[in-house]
């Protein structure tokens, strides 16, 4: 049994994606949106198996190599993140983040900011994805929105 994301029902009147699962034989399975609640990305996992959950979960638990495709718009906390980290932590695999054609994108909740001491806000010490230990990352039709529209400072 294997399981593939369908999409012919993405359309005007039908904004969804469905998970099928190709079987040889008959039996009864729950059918649910890929996109249901929880899940933002699909991946394919270590053990070779298609998976959805969380944009950090697929990151950890994907295969080197591996594509992980968001399912929609995933927003992204910096809260409690050490300075100099990521929201999302890439290290020691290659991925590709798809955001497919409707370029999906990665954006940053709450947490990126810092007040200052002299009564300024700062930004950067907190970053979207963090890629480091030889890892190769490649972004594909997909929008990265670090939130910082702040033109004056």
């Amino acid at each position: 049994m294997t399981a593939r994301l369908d999409n012919r029902l993405n359309d005007e009147n039908h904004k969804c994606v469905y998970v099928v699962w190709d079987t040889d034989h008959f039996s009864t399975y729950k059918i649910v949106p890929a996109n249901a609640e929880g899940n933002e990305v699909s991946y394919i996992d270590n053990d070779g198996n298609q998976q959805f959950g969380t944009l950090k979960d697929a990151v950890a638990n994907a295969k080197d190599g591996s594509t992980i495709t968001l399912l929609g718009d995933v927003t992204v906390s910096g809260t409690g993140v050490p300075a100099n980290n990521g929201a999302i932590n890439i290290s020691g695999k290659n991925l590709t983040i798809d955001g497919t054609s409707e370029h999906y994108a990665i954006k940053a909740g709450d947490g990126f900011e810092m007040e200052m001491a002299w009564g300024t806000t700062a930004a950067g010490k907190v970053h979207v994805i963090n890629v480091d230990n030889g890892s190769t990352v490649t972004l594909k039709n997909l929008v990265v929105d670090g939130n910082w529209d702040k033109t004056t400072e």
